[in-house]
This record gives C-alpha cells, sequence and structure tokens, in this order.
C-alpha cells in the first residue's frame, strides 16, 4: 500500500533541509540557496562603496600641507619686499674747473658765500677754512676782463666786497699764505653804460681790491 501523499510547506528561504527516506542524502540533504533580494529591501546594512583611489595630484597636495611647517606656504603668500632705498653721497665741488680762458683749482672745504643788499648796496660775504687753491686766466673774480694769477693756503680766511653802483670795495683779513692779483675793465655792474675798471690784491693774510668807473 503506498504511502499517503503528505505536503508540507516550506517557506522561501528556509534553512532546514528536507530529506525523505530512501534519498540520497548527497544529493537531497542540503540545504537550498538563500535567494538574494535585488532591492536589498530586507537588508539592514548599506553596501559599502568602493574607495576610489587618491590621484597623485591630491596625495601630493595631502602630503605637503599635512606637516606642521607652514613656512614654505606663508612664503609663497607674501608679497615680495621692494629693495632697500640707496642714499647717494654727497659730491663736492670739482678739483679744477676749466672754462675758455680761465683755469680753477680748488681742493679743501669749499668757500662760503652769502650775498645781502641794503637799497643799492650790494654785500657779498666769502669765507674760507682749510682749502687751498691756484688761478690764473682772463676772467677776473670780480667779473672784469683783463689777467690773473695767484696761488694760496688758508687756515681761515674772511673777506667783504661792498659794490655800490658800479663802484666796489673788497677788503680781507685771515690767516693765509701766497698771494694773488688782478686787473681788468669792461665791468658795467650797474648797467648805465659807463664801464668800470678794477683792482685786487692778495698779499698773505691780507686782501684790498676796488672798482670804479672810468
Amino acid at each position: 500500500m503506498p504511502d499517503p501523499i503528505s505536503s508540507s510547506s516550506v517557506m522561501p528561504g528556509a534553512s532546514t533541509a528536507i530529506c525523505g527516506e530512501g534519498d540520497d542524502p548527497s544529493l537531497t540533504c542540503q540545504a537550498p540557496v538563500q535567494p538574494t533580494s535585488a532591492s536589498g529591501a530586507n537588508s539592514c546594512e548599506l553596501p559599502a562603496e568602493p574607495s576610489a583611489p587618491a590621484t597623485n595630484a591630491s596625495s601630493g597636495l595631502v602630503q605637503k600641507f599635512s606637516n606642521n611647517d607652514h613656512r614654505a606656504f606663508i612664503a609663497a603668500s607674501a608679497p615680495p619686499s621692494a629693495p632697500p632705498p640707496s642714499i647717494a653721497a654727497p659730491s663736492g665741488p670739482p678739483v679744477a674747473t676749466v672754462r675758455s680762458g680761465q683755469i680753477d683749482l680748488q681742493t679743501g672745504i669749499p668757500q662760503g658765500v652769502d650775498r645781502g643788499t641794503i637799497g643799492d648796496l650790494h654785500v657779498t660775504a666769502r669765507g674760507d677754512l682749510l682749502n687751498a687753491g691756484a688761478h690764473v686766466g682772463s676772467l677776473n673774480e670780480d667779473g672784469s676782463h683783463g689777467a690773473n694769477v695767484g696761488a694760496g693756503v688758508n687756515l681761515l680766511n674772511g673777506e667783504v666786497d661792498l659794490d655800490y653802483k658800479g663802484y666796489s670795495f673788497a677788503l680781507g683779513l685771515g690767516a693765509s699764505l701766497g698771494g694773488s692779483i688782478s686787473s681788468g675793465e669792461g665791468r658795467d655792474l650797474d648797467g648805465d653804460g659807463i664801464p668800470e675798471r678794477c683792482f685786487k690784491m692778495t698779499l698773505g693774510p691780507l686782501t684790498l681790491g676796488e672798482c670804479d668807473e672810468l
């Protein structure tokens, strides 16, 4: 008599093995394969996303700023510093001055000159300190044209020139050695059309000079 047919409902996805009498255990006594859900609705874990390998540029950037030394970044962002200003040293007067018809030599402390005016009277003050000079030519210091020659050394010397309507007088005193002389004409200081003649001489510490209209 055949065995009664028995039906058993097996839930899909059950892990219980089904074995019948007389069946080969190697074929039937295995748990059915669990079906995988495509939608993943019964799964409580999100699938792990594959990690993208870091590019060479990003890895280099991370490696550059991962350390604590930010001097390279600060130096790159800092504006370039301007070079320090250079200060030119003041230049002294030339030792030799050559003009057409006149040669002047000067060394030491330059001569100081100051000028002032009182009405028609023009006052010129000159001072020499620790200098030496020489001159030769035809352009005289007082503005006349003729001839001049001289050389001297000044430890301390002062001179005052007074000019009034074409007439001039010069007086100088000091501690000096040497001498000079000049003589000329053709000067017209007051512009009245009458030429003036001048003469000036220095002998040691004393200087005298005068100009008058011819």
